[in-house]
């Protein structure tokens, strides 16, 4: 691995990772430190970016893509910490569920995968990604990437597409119920 190329990457990037933390304040408390976020994100893309998958990417926007899945697991990671601390603190006899908690978070992430095979391409896997990690609307995806998704009724089509799709899946539903 090359340093440089990894400090490089970070400083291009991360005011991306930024944005992308800032939209999600739905998810998490943003006073929570967005260096120490940002920093948490591109470690875990850096462990999991092996010099055979970073060279076998199809590109910057796939890189961005793998990134922006980062972004979207520390998120999801980060929220469900700070509702299990303030659930604690709003009432501490509350058994500590954190078992029930890991397997709630393995499946999810199951399902996650599951679902991101089942997409196409890279713009049901953006649009996906924005709206139902992000909680981005569909106009935001379309302002966010215009040169992509030119219009909202494109994004609102290509959301009906992976919807339908997915609930059409017999091995989703047998899985996952209905």
């Amino acid at each position: 691995r090359s340093q440089p190329a990894w400090d490089a990457l970070y400083l291009q990037y991360r005011p991306l990772v930024v944005s992308w933390i800032q939209r999600s304040n739905h998810l998490i408390n943003l006073e929570e430190n967005i260096d120490e976020l940002s920093n948490e994100i591109f470690a875990k893309f850096w462990g999991a970016m092996s010099p055979e998958k970073f060279a076998a990417a199809s590109g910057i926007g796939a890189l961005l893509d793998y990134l922006r899945l980062c972004t979207g697991s520390i998120i999801i990671d980060h929220g469900r910490r700070n509702r299990k601390k303030r659930d604690q603190e709003l009432n501490p006899e509350l058994p500590d569920r954190t078992s029930e908690k890991e397997a709630e978070r393995l499946n999810t992430q199951e399902l996650v995968q599951q679902i991101d095979q089942r997409l196409k391409d890279e713009d049901e896997k953006r649009v996906f990604f924005a709206m139902f990690t992000l909680g981005m609307k569909p106009r935001e995806i379309s302002e966010e990437w215009p040169e992509q998704f030119h219009t909202v009724q494109r994004v609102n089509q290509i959301r009906q597409n992976i919807v339908d799709r997915l609930r059409r899946d017999e091995s989703l539903q047998r899985y996952y119920g209905s």
